[in-house]
């Protein structure tokens, strides 16, 4: 109770009713936003705890989810069972958290009974001044209004001094709350910073199931091929990239489920469990997804398999696949199934180029026309040869349509993809018909072309096809001096057989060989020559067949005789050849191929000799070590005869020697050959390489015969009697071989010793011109001065060519001593040399050479130079007559064999007699009337016959036939008489007919032998002959080079003086051209050269006539042109040695038991030599009647006459000639048809109008 004291304490102290007010309203204030602030501390807590609930459930859910992939309908069931359970939960206590509202005295009370609103005194209190203050007066007394009063003041003053209202209420729910919020956020955050996709996908699979996210698949398979379309036939790859899983690399379980859809019917599914690479591959998923790149997987799929082999190819064959793993699969994937694109077939068609369309071969390697190539795949793909130039049409047979450039701009580009290699060809053009195609390109190099297809779906032709187009490009012809081979020394004589060969690869159009002589320069020593005339023609070949060999190799080749050329040593002549092909003849602008020249080098006979005898040495030496060595073989003959192994031995070493002999024997037969070609008058040297060859020959043979006898002594089982008679013929033929490689070596010293002394005397001749050269060119300067009147110089000039002529005259005398004493060395050896140098040394001192250039010395000292050059000219003819000594030693050998073989046809002729009467006497045997001592005729005989074959063999040297023939007939005239003493007379008839068989064979081969002599010596006296005509053709060409510029002009004096000079130079010609005529008695049976000297007996008279009396009208040179072609026609006549298959004489005799004579004596002039000559002089008139044609009106009557004189003498030798030969040889056919010989009529005037009389004469014969 409060008592009054209280009571007025308060009045006093209390506060005023408006201050009452405020203080409840704050209280009221604060303890409502308490209320409020539990209301929502509870709303939280509850919500707080659903939530946490709700995460950590789906947490666990989605944890549940990743590890069991619960389907889309567990995920809604367990969704909508956790969002029931969560409005459930809410609906009773959230709910009625949210809608807490307790009074404010509940409030109030719960303040008090609070801690601190115990501690703040407010227990009893806070409450009651609520319920007090919420009046707005106290009606009942003073007491109560100030109770009430202080009793609110009392609990607004207690309730300021709490600290914190909030922390009135209780908060460790909401903590544990938020608690266990942060316990099941914390891993939800913490999942979602670390894997933010896997947490996305986790929510949304848990709060939105029906959203259709997925988990990351624990494998992951894309497939690496997505064709549109594949080759039926060919393995279709399965490939599948595998880029996430849970077992070992290598080991997934990956498969293909496939099917064929046929022309719209599916067929079934199929699976095939696919194969690890081993490899990692990267592929790009369709849909422009990211790349994935994990492990490869294959599997092979046999599509030939798949298809239908047989019946009717379905149009559309389609392939689904689709790859599977434990988790993940692709989508299916469609390939059509196509045939690839192929070659079915290939024609070609080759047109060669215009120029050799008409022209190739039939036999021509080059391809044209038409040519399977098939399909690319074999050897016919192959086409060539093609000619360069040519147009190739392919036709293209495919087995389907595939893509085509649409127009010609793009064709390059098409080809250089599709046909590789036409891309670059010229003239390129193409046609398109659906899978026929046509391509023409001109062929200008070899070209490999693969055959590329590729069909729209970019599918290649499974099996590769190539074309090649070997092409041969039309080379210029290659052209070359094929003979003579090599360059050649020759003589300014020599007669060669020249050609140029061409060579093409197609055809040839011509060949050509030209000549052009060369010359040093004057004055320039050591300087190469130079040209010094054109290049002119000598021989010109073209294709004769239509054949490859002929149209492709041809020769143009020719006689050439040097002789007319007056070329001198050191000049050369050169030989080109030109070749032109058709491909150039068809070109404008291009010229022939020329080949390199082949250079023939002019030498002296000096140099030319030096050569010859220098191959000789190394013939020589090979013959002394061959007869060295069969000297050795035949010491070791014995041994073979007993032992069959030392004769097979031995007969492989005599074999071995028999071969070394051949090419010695080439090197003679080369050097012969040379010899003859070069026309070289040194029958030294001819007889030599002659002899030489027939030692060569006789050594081969006798060396085989020996041969074959060892290899008989090598067979088993031989009987003594044939041992023994196989060893003698042995030893006899290495006896034979050792003789007669010592009589070669033997020969080739001789002729070095004569080669040596004859080289000595050209020097000797060669320094004697010199000196007379010189002593001219000194006399010049000092004639007619005295020798004290002569300067220093001078004086010393003359005493230095006097003591280089007192020089040359002791070496004169030396060399001629020295043919003396080597003519008594070979006096025994080489009887016809030995006396060839005694004449020459003769010679030498009955022209008193030595005393010639002995005084020619004292004239010089004495300054008489013109008579000093006297002497030296006798001694240069002195020297000249010793070296025709020398080279006479051929003739006199010839003659004594003429002589020998004389007397041995006379001998073996009564040999022949004698065993004619000796079978007579033995055939009275046979008929029972037996002579007296039948026996002693056969033996005189014997006796006979071996002195014959003992003379034949001493004298007779390479006689080997007719000495085996006198040595078969002796030893059956020994085995004759064996059988007639034994009484064997049948047998000893065989063996006297075998004798007088092998008598009557040797009288024919010494009269072979006899006119084998007599032609040489007919052959000597042709190149006499021809040599003197061949220096009158020299002659007669330097006067009319001379005569030329004064012809047909008026002359002045000194001109007349010239004129007068070269008729007496033509008279001389005329005079010693008859002289000729007159010593060479063997010309009056040569009816054409006597006509030919009848000639020029009147042309030179005629021209040497006008020119003494100093006019050169016209008509000289007409005379004296025509001087110069007889002459030229005489060489060309004697230039060929004659053909005895043509023009010959009968040889031998009537091979008869009568003695006589060998053959007819071979004539000086052949009948062919007359017939060329005849020819010849025809042509000459043919060319003159062209002339008068060609100027009909400046015609002098008397050339026109003198042309047809010409033209009936011509007929009459004609006439003469065949009769001739008709006579001599009773066949007239042997000189061929009378119509090619000159025809009798004369040609008509110029002036007549006849057929052909602008060019009569045209076809000579």
């Amino acid at each position: 109770m409060i008592g009054p004291d209280q009571t007025s304490s308060a009045n006093t102290a209390g506060p005023s009713a408006p201050e009452r007010s405020r203080s409840v309203d704050l209280i009221v204030a604060s303890l409502r936003r308490l209320r409020g602030t539990a209301r929502v501390q509870l709303v939280l807590q509850r919500l707080g705890l659903i939530v946490a609930s709700l995460l950590a459930a789906a947490l666990f859910i989605g944890f549940l989810d990743y590890w069991l992939r619960l389907p889309m309908a567990m995920r809604l069931i367990l969704w909508a069972f956790g969002m029931s359970l969560a409005a459930l939960t809410a609906y009773r206590r959230v709910l009625p958290a949210a809608r807490f509202s307790p009074s404010l005295t509940e409030v109030a009370l719960r303040v008090e009974q609070s801690p601190a609103g115990k501690a703040a005194g407010l227990e009893g209190m806070l409450a009651s001044g609520i319920e007090l203050g919420a009046g707005k007066t106290f009606d009942r007394g003073l007491l109560s209004d100030d109770l009430g009063r202080g009793a609110v003041s009392e609990a607004a003053r207690r309730f300021g001094r709490l600290p914190r209202r909030t922390s009135l209420l209780d908060s460790r729910l909401l903590y544990r709350t938020l608690g266990a919020l942060v316990a099941v956020g914390a891993p939800i955050l913490a999942l979602s910073l670390a894997t933010p996709a896997l947490s996305r996908i986790g929510w949304s699979r848990v709060a939105a199931p029906w959203s259709g996210a997925q988990w990351p698949k624990r494998t992951q398979v894309v497939g690496a091929v997505q064709p549109v379309a594949h080759a039926v036939g060919t393995p279709f790859p399965l490939r599948a990239v595998v880029a996430r899983t849970g077992h070992r690399e290598g080991t997934a379980d990956v498969s293909a489920v496939y099917r064929l859809v046929i022309d719209g019917q599916a067929g079934p599914n199929r699976r095939a469990l696919l194969t690890s690479q081993n490899k990692q591959a990267t592929v790009e998923p369709p849909g422009g997804a990211l790349p994935v790149t994990g492990e490869l997987y294959e599997r092979l799929l046999d599509t030939a398999s798949l298809v239908p082999a047989t019946g009717p190819r379905p149009a559309n064959v389609v392939l689904e696949f689709a790859f599977h793993t434990a988790d993940d699969a692709t989508d299916v994937w469609r390939v059509l199934l196509v045939d690839p694109p192929a070659l079915q077939s290939v024609t070609a068609d080759v047109s060669p180029p215009e120029y050799a369309g008409g022209v190739l071969a039939a036999d021509s390697e080059v391809v044209r026309g038409l040519r399977d190539l098939g399909t690319g795949r074999d050897e016919r793909s192959i086409l060539g040869p093609i000619l360069g130039g040519s147009m190739v049409r392919l036709d293209f047979t495919l087995n389907k349509p595939v893509p085509v450039p649409e127009s010609p701009e793009g064709l390059d580009e098409w080809a250089a993809h599709v046909l590789p290699g036409l891309d670059r060809v010229e003239d390129l053009a193409a046609t398109f018909d659906g899978p026929r195609w046509s391509i023409s390109f001109r062929a200008t190099r070899s070209t490999r072309v693969p055959i590329r297809l590729v069909d729209s779906f970019g599918i290649p032709a499974t099996e590769d096809a190539v074309l090649r187009f070997e092409t041969i490009e039309d080379r210029s012809a290659s052209v070359a001096v094929v003979e003579p081979s090599s360059d050649e020394s020759v003589l300014p004589t020599a007669v060669l057989d020249v050609a140029g060969e061409g060579r093409d690869d197609i055809a040839l159009a011509w060949v050509t060989l030209k000549s052009q002589s060369a010359r040093p320069p004057a004055g320039s020593i050591g300087a190469p020559p130079e040209p010094s005339d054109d290049l002119t023609e000598i021989a010109k070949g073209a294709p004769d067949a239509n054949t490859r060999a002929a149209l492709t190799v041809v020769r143009a080749e020719t006689r050439l005789d040097l002789s007319p050329l007056s070329l001198e040593p050191g000049d050369e002549m050169w030989l080109t050849a030109e070749a032109m092909d058709l491909l150039t003849a068809a070109t404008p602008g291009r010229g022939p191929s020329v080949s390199s020249k082949r250079r023939l080098r002019i030498i002296a006979e000096s140099e030319f000799v030096e050569q010859i005898r220098a191959e000789l040495t190394g013939v020589r030496e090979a013959a002394k070590r061959l007869e060295g060595e069969q000297e050795r073989l035949a010491k070791r003959l014995a041994a073979a005869k007993a032992d069959p192994a030392a004769a097979e031995a031995q007969a492989a070493g005599q074999s071995a020697l028999g071969q070394r002999l051949s090419p010695i024997g080439d090197v003679l037969r080369r050097l012969t050959s040379r010899v003859e070609r070069n026309q070289l008058r040194d029958e030294s040297l001819t007889g030599m390489l002659r002899d030489a060859q027939e030692h060569v020959n006789a050594a081969g043979r006798a060396s085989d015969q020996a041969a074959a006898q060892l290899g008989t002594l090598a067979s088993e089982g031989l009987s003594p009697e044939s041992r023994d008679q196989s060893h003698q013929q042995a030893a006899s033929g290495q006896k034979e071989v050792q003789d007669e490689l010592t009589s070669l070596a033997n020969l080739l010293d001789r002729g070095q010793d004569v080669w040596a002394v004859r080289r000595q005397l050209e020097k000797l001749l060669t320094e004697q011109r010199q000196l007379r050269a010189q002593t001219e060119a000194t006399g010049a300067e000092t004639r007619g001065q005295r020798p004290e009147s002569l300067s220093q110089a001078q004086a010393e000039d003359l005493q230095r060519l006097a003591g280089r002529q007192q020089e040359v005259a002791r070496r004169a005398d030396a060399i001629v001593d020295a043919l003396l004493q080597r003519a008594q060395h070979m006096r025994q050896g080489d009887p016809s040399q030995a006396d060839s140098m005694q004449a020459a040394a003769n010679r030498a001192q009955q022209q008193q050479l030595g005393d010639s250039q002995r005084r020619a010395a004292e004239q010089i000292e004495k300054n008489q130079t013109a008579a000093a050059e006297e002497l030296q000219k006798n001694a240069e003819q002195a020297i000249q007559d010793v070296l025709d000594e020398l080279d006479r030693v051929e003739q006199r050998r010839d003659e004594a064999l003429r002589r020998l073989l004389a007397d041995l046809v006379e001998s073996i002729a009564q040999l022949v007699r004698r065993q004619e009467q000796e079978l007579l006497r033995l055939g009275e045997a046979l008929a029972g009337n037996v002579p007296d001592k039948l026996d002693a005729g056969m033996i005189s005989l014997n006796q006979n016959t071996l002195g014959v074959l003992d003379t034949a063999q001493e004298e007779v040297r390479g006689a080997v036939k007719l000495l085996s023939l006198l040595s078969a007939a002796a030893e059956a005239q020994g085995d004759g008489i064996t059988s007639i003493r034994a009484d064997e007379f049948p047998e000893a008839q065989t063996q006297e007919n075998l004798s007088l068989s092998r008598l009557r064979d040797s009288l024919e081969e010494a009269r072979r032998l006899e006119d084998q002599a007599a032609e040489r010596d007919a052959s000597r006296k042709r190149a006499e002959l021809k040599k003197a005509y061949s220096e009158a053709l020299e002659i007669q060409a330097a006067i009319n080079a001379d005569t030329t510029p004064l012809l047909g002009k008026e002359l002045s004096r000194k001109e007349r003086g010239e004129a007068r000079a070269l008729g007496d130079q033509q008279l001389a010609l005329r005079e010693t051209l008859s002289q000729l005529r007159s010593s060479t008695e063997d010309l009056n049976e040569a009816l054409v050269f006597q006509y030919a000297h009848r000639r020029l007996d009147d042309s030179t008279a005629r021209a040497s006539s006008s020119l003494r009396e100093g006019k050169t009208p016209a008509s000289v040179g007409f005379d004296q042109q025509a001087s110069l072609r007889t002459l030229q026609a005489l060489v060309q006549a004697l230039t060929d040695p004659p053909r005895n298959d043509d023009f010959r004489e009968e040889e031998g005799g009537d091979g008869g038991g009568g003695g006589g004579g060998g053959g007819n004596k071979p004539p000086l002039i052949p009948p062919l030599a007359e017939l060329k000559l005849l020819r010849a002089i025809q042509n000459e008139a043919a060319e003159l009647t062209r002339q008068l044609d060609a100027d009909r009106a400046s015609i002098p009557p008397s050339q026109l006459e003198a042309l047809v004189q010409l033209q009936g003498d011509l007929a009459a030798r004609a006439r003469e000639l065949l009769e001739k030969l008709t006579e001599n040889n009773n066949a007239p056919g042997d000189v061929g048809p009378p119509d090619e010989m000159p025809q009798p009529n004369p040609p008509p005037p110029p002036d007549e109008e006849q057929p052909g009389a602008a060019n009569p004469g045209e076809d000579p014969p």
